[in-house]
């Protein structure tokens, strides 16, 4: 209870004010060079968390601009085309089969900080005997249903395009037990044992095999847009294997189980004890974040599918163009997770006004970033399209894409910050309703311009629909919104009753 009390100078009663509580420790003013010093510490610190994060996202659409840069050089615009079908495939799959990490990362963080390496064991044999059981279906079905998943990118039986293609996409399909194991395997590392420095390491690794392999595939052994996809593959089983060893050699395990017993639980019927044990409770956002994934790669595969029925020309330069807009793109990857991390530090630790001060810092970074890598697509088109490629018509509708594509990085640079937040906060769901709201919006788009002779640019214009309702709303649900812990109005209430 407030409670007037007397001046001794004034010897009067004061009006009441708040009742303050008890400092524990001196009072420090903070002077300008404090705030300085405090600002420059947590731009350290989201750097330091972005690195790494930035080398290993940008590392993959590198490695796809290699085989493009391989089979456009030696097998001509027709192969090259082929690719942007099979990629857009292969990524829709393989992109919504990666959310186990999102559960696997969890279980297995807990399993440790409760000293219970035997939990970790035991995630581990159920989440591998799932993902040799998918990755197997995965194969097996993808080179069968092969000329079906193509037609999905209009690419029909008729088609030049349709061999080429299927010889590179079911290559890279036996490649998805390799390629999830590795998933869970650097998720493992990453939230057991904290040790992302031994991720980026595997991540270099593969990158360094696929560098080495690709061209032996592709010009000394002439396998064509199937020795680009066989190089690709066997370099990710190696990655895997490393992976296996640096986890297994672990101290404090052991931490894997035995591979022939693995072999024998994942294809011979032997149950798992307890297999459904610890997956309930994430089964809520592992869905949301496949959502999310599904919604985005279906809007990119309608886009590619639409290009296809314009032409080879244009469809070899939105491949061209893909890859590398992703390439650009992923620089801006580690802001996302350096904001997802720091502000559920900061909101879990009672500080909303400093999460959205960290928010904000991250976002200015990473429009920086946007703004300089929309600046050097711009200078660099002309360049950048002769490296890729030879073909004058290719080069000329590269260049068209240019302007949606730098428009695109820019909406990134706000989009993936709040994105972050909204992961950070935990709202994978409403994330997972935004972005198929938006994906739905960008689909109607392009379909109604579809009935008019759309051109490769007006496509990709429309998909810019699907980053600006992303963007739009996600802001506004990380800093405006009622509900937001970071909105200013929330984040000033909540320290004021601390």
């Amino acid at each position: 209870m407030d409670l007037p009390f007397r001046s001794p100078l004034h010897g009067g009663l004061l009006r009441p004010g708040p009742v303050l509580p008890r400092s524990r420790g001196p009072v420090v003013l903070r002077s300008k060079r404090d705030v300085e010093v405090r600002h420059r510490k947590r731009d350290r610190e989201i750097l330091s968390l972005a690195w790494p994060a930035v080398l290993g996202a940008s590392i993959d659409p590198v490695l796809s601009l290699l085989d493009t840069y391989w089979v456009s050089r030696c097998l001509g615009m027709v192969a090259l085309a082929a690719l942007g079908p099979a990629l857009n495939v292969e990524d829709w799959m393989f992109d919504i089969l990666k959310t186990v990490q999102v559960p696997v990362r969890s279980l297995t963080s807990e399993a440790v900080a409760a000293k219970k390496p035997q939990d970790v064991l035991q995630t581990l044999t159920q989440a591998l005997c799932f993902c040799w059981r998918v990755g197997l279906v995965v194969a097996l079905m993808g080179s069968v249903l092969a000329p079906l998943l193509l037609r999905l990118s209009s690419v029909e039986a008729s088609s030049p395009l349709l061999e080429p293609a299927k010889a590179y996409l079911v290559p890279r399909l036996w490649g998805s037990p390799g390629l999830l194991t590795l998933i869970v395997l650097q998720a493992t590392l990453s939230g057991a044992f904290r040790d992302t420095t031994a991720v980026l390491r595997l991540v270099l690794l593969g990158a360094f095999l696929n560098a080495v392999l690709t061209p032996l595939a592709v010009v000394g052994m002439h396998g064509g847009t199937a020795g680009a996809a066989w190089a690709t593959t066997v370099s990710c089983y190696a990655s895997a294997v490393c992976a296996w060893i640096m986890v297994a050699r672990r101290p404090g395990g052991p931490w894997l189980p035995q591979p022939r017993k693995l072999f024998a639980t994942a294809f011979l019927g032997k149950e798992v004890e307890g297999e459904s044990k610890g997956w309930g409770k994430l089964l809520a956002a592992n869905a949301a974040m496949t959502l999310r994934s599904f919604s985005s790669l279906t809007t990119w595969l309608v886009a590619c599918s639409i290009i296809t029925k314009i032409g080879v020309a244009p469809l070899a330069a939105h491949t061209c163009m893909t890859k590398t807009f992703l390439s650009f793109l992923y620089w801006m990857y580690g802001f996302q997770l350096a904001s997802q991390v720091l502000v559920s530090a900061d909101v879990a630790k009672g500080l909303p006004r400093r999460a959205r001060w960290t928010a904000l810092r991250a976002m200015r970074m990473a429009m920086l970033v946007a703004s300089a890598t929309a600046l050097a697509l711009w200078v660099g088109r002309e360049s950048i399209a002769a490296a890729l490629v030879r073909d004058l018509l290719v080069i000329q509708s590269f260049e068209t894409l240019v302007p949606p594509a730098m428009a695109m990085l820019l909406i990134y640079g706000a989009m993936w910050v709040a994105e972050g937040v909204l992961y950070g906060l935990g709202d994978y769901a409403w994330a997972a309703k935004c972005t198929s709201f938006a994906a739905s919006a960008a689909i109607l788009v392009m379909l109604l311009l579809s009935r008019v002779q759309p051109t490769a640019p007006h496509i990709w214009w429309s998909l810019n629909v699907l980053m600006s309702i992303r963007a739009i709303f996600g802001l506004h649900r990380a800093f405006f919104s009622k509900r937001s812990p970071l909105s200013s109005k929330a984040a000033m209430a909540s320290e004021i009753t601390q």
